[in-house]
């Protein structure tokens, strides 16, 4: 009935309210300012209200960062620790914004350039400022939000540059080309890896997590299964020149592809211990098999070209797949004998079992000539060699007292 301003101008009246009853108690109490931190904590909230009646869409993202900055300010300044709760209920206001109201979709589609930067990268912006703000103080639960916020914004910033940029070539064919896929699956696999690393905080927001977690890895591993599968340059299912590997050797559109989920999943396994032992090894499968998925692509590209759904495979490359696969054992009976394990040495002899049994089955009737009788016999020692290191550190974790 009044229309947005004239509400919005009633709101941040009462807003004024309590800031005025925040001022008031602050002077009444002397030192102890745990009553205006209550009063402070509605009146940052009505001026939410008012921004969210008036303001346009990126506008409002930025002053709601603003306003998390402004909470941690003010629990820097006055020891407020109740202005924890206003951070973390603002970047769940944040989040939503920037994910579902009014999304990526505004900000891929709609919005001008400059208004979803300022946006995405504001809001990543205010929650590093907001980190250093409340540095040194014992504020665990905001610190961890507002960490895995930053991660998570500035992976939002990521997608959304990466998705303008797409859209804008070749029709949208661009958008289905395997890395294209992977790096618009990227941002919710770090949404993923926040909520985890939030399970931490526990509380009763810890099935929210996993609910999050859960939706989140379904829409990103299935971005990074696409990009495995019907997106795969070995068959170029889709055709064209997405189908092909572009960039330089090693950091090539493969790398992204396959071996940036791999890599962001693996190091992030550092910081989830207090994750379920089950997801913890499923996370590590996922990874560990992306980078033998891209081990495997690049050897293709570097022999065979950039086309890599051309027919047939040379010896020259049957005989770098079994060089691969013999230097992956060799160095994880290293890694064995370095840290004691015996489920590495066991993985190291599976790794040796597969080069084996890919040596007989595969290479034999790929390879002839002088290529067949030095692959045995380079089999052959490489073998003797690693089946002196395994027995011999088999011997040290014998005497040693492995764990």
């Amino acid at each position: 009935v009044l229309g947005p301003y004239p509400w919005a101008l009633h709101v941040i009246a009462l807003a004024a309210l309590m800031a005025g009853l925040a001022a008031a108690f602050a002077r009444a109490d002397g030192g102890d300012m745990r009553r205006a931190a209550y009063m402070a904590l509605p009146a940052l909230s009505l001026i939410a209200l008012a921004l969210f009646l008036i303001l346009t869409k990126g506008a409002l993202t930025l002053a709601l960062s603003a306003l998390v900055v402004a909470a941690a300010a003010l629990d820097r300044r006055f020891r407020l620790p109740e202005m924890g709760l206003f951070i973390q209920a603002g970047v769940i206001a944040l989040s939503w914004r920037l994910v579902v109201d009014p999304g990526l979709g505004w900000a891929v589609d709609r919005a001008a350039p400059w208004e979803a930067v300022a946006s995405y990268a504001g809001a990543a912006a205010a929650m590093a400022a907001a980190l250093r703000l409340l540095k040194g103080l014992d504020r665990r639960p905001a610190q961890v939000v507002l960490e895995s916020a930053l991660a998570a914004y500035a992976a939002l910033l990521a997608n959304v540059l990466v998705s303008r940029w797409l859209t804008g070539r070749a029709e949208g064919d661009w958008l289905f080309a395997h890395w294209a896929l992977t790096l618009n699956a990227l941002p919710w696999l770090v949404l993923m890896l926040v909520q985890l690393y939030r399970l931490q905080l526990g509380g009763a927001l810890r099935w929210l997590r996993w609910a999050i977690a859960a939706v989140a890895a379904a829409i990103g591993f299935g971005g990074v299964a696409l990009a495995v599968t019907l997106a795969n340059p070995l068959w170029a299912i889709f055709g064209g020149p997405q189908a092909r590997v572009y960039g330089p050797p090693v950091l090539d559109t493969l790398f992204v592809a396959y071996a940036a989920p791999a890599l962001l999943l693996l190091v992030a396994l550092g910081r989830l211990g207090h994750v379920p032992k089950l997801v913890r090894l499923a996370l590590a499968a996922a990874g560990a098999a992306l980078l033998a998925l891209y081990a495997g692509l690049e050897i293709r590209r570097l022999l065979r070209g950039r086309d890599l759904s051309v027919p047939g495979v040379t010896q020259g490359e049957l005989y770098a797949y079994t060089l691969a696969l013999m230097a992956l054992g060799a160095a994880l009976l290293y890694q064995a004998i370095a840290r004691r394990s015996p489920s590495l040495r066991r993985a190291a002899m599976a790794v040796i079992g597969l080069t084996i049994a890919k040596v007989f089955l595969i290479d034999i009737s790929g390879l002839s000539g002088l290529t067949r009788v030095f692959s045995f016999l380079a089999l052959g020692l490489s073998l003797a060699a690693l089946a002196w290191l395994n027995r011999w550190a088999a011997g040290r974790q014998g005497n040693g007292g492995a764990g």
